[in-house]
């Protein structure tokens, strides 16, 4: 892989959508599969795949190891630098948001299924929502 090739895939990729840097380190980014939006470890198997998927799409060749794990540290000091810390919540989650009359709580269920899909949970009733994710990730 050339470094034009993997400056391309660094940086243009129009399905990376960001990165999240959570508080005890972990890194995580969020990419575009198909018709919706994923968050995977930097260091998964999951997030590998994606970006040699990235690079098959370009290329039409699979990319050197060398150059996947230059590709993943490049993106790692990305996230680490880069990355926001939104709160990211696994099956249940609780969101207080500030509407300035007080504070109201939003909760979220996770249905748990490929869809990606949770039910929101407020004061004034329910709704099912796809996809929570924090906001800069979409």
């Amino acid at each position: 892989m050339s470094a034009k090739a993997r400056s391309r895939l660094c940086w243009a990729s129009p399905r990376l959508r960001g990165f999240i840097a959570r508080p005890e380190g972990r890194l995580h980014a969020g990419v575009k599969v198909g018709d919706r939006d994923e968050i995977y470890g930097l260091n998964s198997p999951r997030f590998r795949g994606w970006v040699i998927n990235e690079y098959l799409v370009d290329r039409r060749e699979p990319p050197s190891r060398s150059a996947i794990r230059r590709v993943v540290n490049v993106l790692e000091a990305r996230a680490r630098f880069d990355g926001d810390t939104p709160p990211v919540f696994i099956r249940v989650g609780h969101d207080h948001d500030d509407n300035g009359v007080g504070n109201v709580s939003t909760y979220f269920l996770d249905l748990g299924d490929p869809s990606g899909r949770a039910i929101q949970i407020r004061v004034d009733g329910w709704t099912m929502v796809d996809r929570p994710l924090p906001d800069d990730a979409e």
